[in-house]
């Protein structure tokens, strides 16, 4: 099914070029994408700390959605007896590689479009804005994984199916899946719709952003200047969104 798979909107590209608006480099676009997720995670973007919402941040906590797993133990009068445990991973809060080695496995096994990558960093900076939550080291999976399975189903013509996601990722069931996937459209209000005027700005805000290694918070507002790279803060300009 994934051999045959239509075009998107946007017919992909697998080169190493940068490419275009219309054809994006997969390569490139994971390095732009993973490298917002990477300053999210690490700098808590999301909102003020007295406006942040803890418990639609714990909502997504990966805990909530790991498949459990029965265990003997021994009690006494009893005998051995099953209990229903859950797989608690170790967290640490993840490296760049980490994230691009996470979602360079997702769209080259299920073969996503590469716009996907994007519109799935519009979606998760959606429901930051709207929850005013953070990406955490116990979150950014749960809601990358959504955010990647919905960018599929609204942005590509023939999009990936929850139980695929299910056997990439074993230790998340078909049940976890579709759980993970109503919580977040709740979440986000199902508010999906995406501008190709609001894609343009996130493509070329990104592509602004290589060889930049200050990422400002505010990036798809923010002018980088065309000045010679330097090694220590590049010049930066603010300007103004355009809603028109």
């Amino acid at each position: 099914r994934k051999q045959n798979k239509a075009k998107s909107r946007f017919a992909p590209c697998q080169s190493l070029s940068e490419g275009t608006l219309h054809s994006p480099s997969l390569t490139l676009c994971l390095d732009w994408v993973s490298t917002i997720y990477h300053r999210h995670i690490t700098f808590r973007d999301g909102c003020h700390a007295s406006l942040r919402d803890i418990d639609w941040e714990n909502c997504f906590d990966v805990d909530r959605f790991i498949a459990s797993r029965y265990e003997p133990i021994l009690l006494p009068l009893v005998g051995t007896v099953l209990e229903q445990r859950r797989q608690r991973p170790t967290i640490t809060v993840p490296t760049l590689t980490t994230i691009k080695k996470f979602l360079l496995g997702i769209f080259k096994r299920l073969h996503l479009n590469v716009e996907a990558s994007i519109v799935c960093l519009i979606y998760t900076e959606r429901l930051m804005e709207k929850r005013h939550i953070c990406l955490t080291a116990r979150n950014w999976r749960s809601i990358l994984i959504a955010s990647i399975l919905t960018a599929s189903k609204v942005w590509d013509d023939l999009s990936s199916w929850n139980v695929e996601f299910s056997h990439l990722l074993p230790v998340l069931s078909l049940s976890c899946i579709n759980k993970l996937e109503g919580l977040y459209l709740q979440a986000l209000n199902y508010d999906l719709y995406i501008a190709s005027s609001e894609y343009a700005t996130y493509y070329f805000a990104l592509r602004g952003l290589k060889n930049t290694k200050l990422i400002p918070r505010y990036y798809t507002q923010t002018k980088i200047l065309k000045q010679p790279y330097s090694s220590h803060s590049p010049s930066l300009s603010r300007s103004t969104r355009d809603d028109g």
